[in-house]
């Protein structure tokens, strides 16, 4: 677990630095490029590095947006403006499996993780 603590408050440490937008696109890239790496890791340790791109671009996206979010907002409507936020962000992790695994189902998974 003390890589992956490292990976994330690496992450987080970068958001000051590079901006909350900024850290909004670089996040989303990363987790891209660690998707496409993950489908195409050839071993142990490329996984791990593609999955560790994955959580620092989830740390990125996430704490950048909410951190947007609150600058747009007033201490009086911040818990309506981050809501929808974190509602979409809980949706996500758990629709993502289950539309994972229906593609996995019907494409068989060598395609799904190609997606």
């Amino acid at each position: 677990d003390e890589p992956a603590s490292g990976v994330a408050g690496a992450a987080a440490a970068a958001v000051p630095e590079v901006g909350r937008r900024e850290a909004m696109w670089l996040g989303l890239a990363l987790q891209a490029v660690g998707a496409v790496a993950t489908g195409g890791a050839g071993g142990t340790a490329g996984l791990a590095a593609a999955r560790a791109a994955q959580g620092a671009g989830y740390v990125l996206f996430g704490l950048g947006s909410t951190l947007l979010a609150a600058d747009v907002s007033t201490p009086l409507n911040r818990a309506s403006t981050n809501a929808p936020l974190s509602a979409a962000f809980s949706v996500g992790r758990i629709a993502g499996p289950v539309v994972g695994g229906v593609l996995a189902r019907s494409l068989g998974p060598s395609r799904t993780i190609g997606l």
